[in-house]
């Protein structure tokens, strides 16, 4: 869906009637759902990826704060981060970090195949991985 179609304005007039009709609680899932929504437009298959991470960082968010232990909140701050930094690197690096590894060891003579990923990447994964690891880091 494009921003200057017919379709996205027929999309944004829908959620916007139906975001104003619901109570102030529903209206934030019922953004997150035509979020996920307009992304699986696109490509649904990254669609779980995109659900999986959001709600993991909300989970971790939650437990942040109901920590009142400093280090357990580190920790869990470092596994967000962690988990957010290793979807992006396998999404965007695996096939370069493999190729530069098959190369390395082909110079001492080694041969190497290497599997790589053949996925098309998948649409904003890093504006969303640092928008999710700022929402983790502001708890």
């Amino acid at each position: 869906m494009i921003f200057h179609s017919l379709t996205f304005l027929i999309f944004l007039a829908v959620t916007l009637a139906f975001y104003y009709k619901l109570p102030f609680k529903a209206q934030n899932v019922f953004l997150l759902v035509m979020s996920y929504v307009f992304y699986a437009w696109w490509d649904y298959r990254f669609l779980a990826l995109l659900i999986f991470t959001s709600l993991f960082d909300y989970w971790c968010a939650l437990f942040i704060e109901d920590q009142n232990d400093q280090r357990k909140r580190r920790w869990l701050l470092v596994f967000s981060m962690v988990s957010n930094l290793g979807v992006l690197c396998a999404f965007k690096y695996f096939n370069f970090f493999a190729d530069g590894l098959a190369a390395v060891l082909h110079t001492f003579g080694m041969k190497a195949t290497l599997p790589t990923l053949q996925v098309i990447l998948p649409v904003g994964i890093s504006f969303y991985t640092f928008l999710s690891m700022s929402y983790t880091i502001d708890v």
